[in-house]
């Protein structure tokens, strides 16, 4: 699957299934997707901003086990700053606050893309696209 919005919708297309109510539906049933229903969304919008999913999905990725010196284990956001020596954290432009495993390869992200945008009374504008850094 080396389209990201391909996972992603089919993952919608299994939700809105499991979510829409039958008229054969018993009452066990249609309490299950009460609660699939109250749950989705905020699952949904967890697995769409998970940088970790993106790098073992689609990055081919291990789970990152080294916590890294600079950030600490912590998610420090998008960035297109140049990264510290001591630090492979990276994924892409996302600095994950994990030390790449040995043997993983050095995935970028899927579907992110970092752009310089400027505020105008229509809203924000995009002006330009900025590589990653390498």
């Amino acid at each position: 699957m080396d389209d990201p919005k391909q996972f992603c919708n089919a993952m919608d297309t299994w939700a809105k299934a499991c979510m829409t109510d039958l008229p054969t539906d018993a009452d066990y049933k249609k309490e299950w997707r009460k609660k699939f229903r109250e749950s989705w969304q905020f699952i949904r919008l967890a697995i769409s901003k998970s940088c970790l999913l993106d790098r073992l999905i689609y990055g081919g990725e291990t789970l990152r086990t080294e916590i890294c010196p600079v950030h600490h284990g912590i998610w420090s956001g998008c960035s297109a700053d140049p990264t510290p020596k001591e630090c492979d954290c990276r994924h892409g432009i996302c600095v994950t606050g994990w030390q790449r495993n040995p043997g993983d390869p050095g995935s970028e992200n899927s579907a992110i893309m970092l752009v310089k945008a400027v505020a105008t009374p229509e809203g924000l504008q995009a002006v330009e696209k900025i590589d990653p850094p390498r």
